[in-house]
């Protein structure tokens, strides 16, 4: 889901994302190969009728290098796009200057855990962030005023089991990806984000334990999804002994079916009955209008995981 490649030259502005455009692949990785060369200059002169602002973009190529140490940070003051991917990076400056920045790719640094507070302050025109398979365990304040961010991929990080409030103000975000981050929750203020149109978020296990247990919050708050309008993908990853989905989950069927736009959908139904709520033969709009689907309806129930009968799995489109 939300796709997106470092490219020999492309234009970022027409560059559109798809949660099935790569099948079988980690969505955080590139599917080009990069150029050999820790630094190019990439041109647009050819590309399409760019405005003057796009015919010439600096890009730091520094992939699978095997770094432990970043560019000093005068290098990050006059680069476009940065590609720091799949290094041994434990540690980023505290406060680059990055005027210009609008890609950062940090992806696959497997010994990077913190990111400074103040580690974004001075990246006005950021755009496009992967922090995707890092050992972070929260996100900088800092990160929450990237006022143009629009794509933000945060796959598989295994250490990070909450998404802040603050997530909320980020509001041109169009891609909020979270495949394989296992959160606890889904926090209101994701309603405010109307101008998604991919959402993908999976949730760690929590099972209620009785009354002396602490009320949990609600998986996904009531009326978040149905906030989404211009959602266009969406895929909820739960495991199916969570007991908080059961108690949402027909609420959250009602919403999606409301979504008008909605083309890619990936969903757990513990019944099969709620596959009725969608009009599939019908002139409803959202069913008329998914053209790639993933259903796993069905309880699994440990005593018998080896009955066929039990999952079944609708996948198609």
């Amino acid at each position: 889901m939300g796709r997106y490649s470092p490219p020999q030259a492309f234009d970022l502005r027409s560059a559109r994302v798809s949660c099935s455009s790569v099948q079988g692949s980690d969505s955080d990785i590139s599917c080009g190969t990069p150029q050999p060369v820790e630094e190019l200059e990439i041109c647009f002169a050819d590309i399409g009728s760019s405005p003057p602002e796009y015919s010439s973009r600096k890009v730091l190529m520094r992939r699978g290098l095997g770094l432990t140490e970043p560019p000093e940070v005068t290098q990050w003051r006059s680069f476009a796009e940065i590609y720091l991917m799949e290094n041994q990076l434990t540690k980023l400056p505290e406060d680059p200057r990055c005027p210009v920045l609008l890609v950062l790719f940090l992806n696959r640094n497997y010994k990077l855990g913190t990111i400074s507070p103040s580690f974004f302050d001075h990246m006005p025109a950021l755009e496009i962030l992967n922090l995707s398979r890092t050992r972070i365990k929260s996100l900088p304040e800092s990160l929450f005023r990237l006022s143009r961010l629009k794509r933000l991929f945060l796959n598989h990080c295994e250490l990070l089991m909450a998404l802040p409030s603050k997530i909320g103000e980020l509001q041109q975000l169009e891609v909020l990806d979270l495949e394989g981050t296992e959160i606890m929750d889904l926090p209101k203020e994701v309603a405010k984000l109307t101008k998604l149109t991919c959402l993908e978020v999976s949730f760690c296990r929590r099972i209620n334990q009785g009354t002396k247990s602490v009320r949990a919050n609600a998986l996904i708050p009531q009326g978040n999804i149905s906030a989404l309008s211009q959602l266009e993908e969406l895929s909820i990853d739960v495991n199916p002994e969570d007991e908080r989905w059961e108690s949402v989950v027909e609420a959250i069927v009602d919403d999606v079916c409301g979504l008008i736009s909605l083309d890619t959908l990936k969903l757990y139904l513990p019944r099969v009955e709620y596959l009725r709520k969608f009009k599939w033969f019908g002139t409803y709009k959202v069913s008329r209008s998914l053209s790639h689907f993933k259903f796993i309806v069905g309880n699994h129930d440990k005593r018998i995981m080896n009955r066929l009968l039990v999952d079944l799995e609708f996948a198609l489109g």
